[in-house]
């Protein structure tokens, strides 16, 4: 099931994962998860979408950290043209309408995926579990992404 993005995923074949780090369902896991999607991302050049990036990988880590009950993995993939972050928990919520983000506390976070990633979406995994996802185009110019695998628990 997919939430709130207009626009589906572009399939994800030929995408490379280039990080996938597990943390514990706590406050101090949102800061680390940003510092190791930001050493992903500057470690292959892409530096101009780090800031955009890091701020919504820490909104969905948040949001993750909320409602999970036990570990949370994030994933960072990269092709030519985009990076995908995705955040998996165990969690069995289902976020608003984003129509509603704005009158729901907590649900900010949905309204800076819409207004700053390509695409983004939530689906609910086979698992029983969640994941929220969101796409940064990489624009026209950049310098093209260095694939090498990056693998961290924390």
């Amino acid at each position: 099931m997919l939430m709130g993005c207009a626009m589906p995923a572009k399939h994800k074949l030929g995408m490379t994962q280039v990080l996938r780090a597990d943390f514990e369902p706590a406050p101090e896991s949102v800061p680390l998860a940003r510092r190791a999607v930001l050493r992903t991302l500057m470690g292959r050049g892409l530096d101009e979408i780090a800031d955009t990036t890091c701020l919504l990988t820490s909104e969905l880590v948040t949001n993750a950290v909320q409602h999970a009950s036990q570990s949370l993995d994030v994933v960072v993939e990269v092709d030519e043209s985009r990076v995908r972050v995705e955040v998996h928990d165990d969690g069995k919520r289902t976020p608003p309408p984003i129509a509603e983000a704005p009158q729901e506390l907590g649900s900010y976070w949905l309204l800076l995926l819409s207004d700053l990633a390509n695409r983004w979406g939530f689906e609910h995994e086979r698992d029983g579990g969640a994941v929220s996802w969101f796409e940064i185009e990489l624009v026209e110019g950049m310098p093209r992404p260095t694939t090498s695998v990056a693998s961290s628990s924390r």
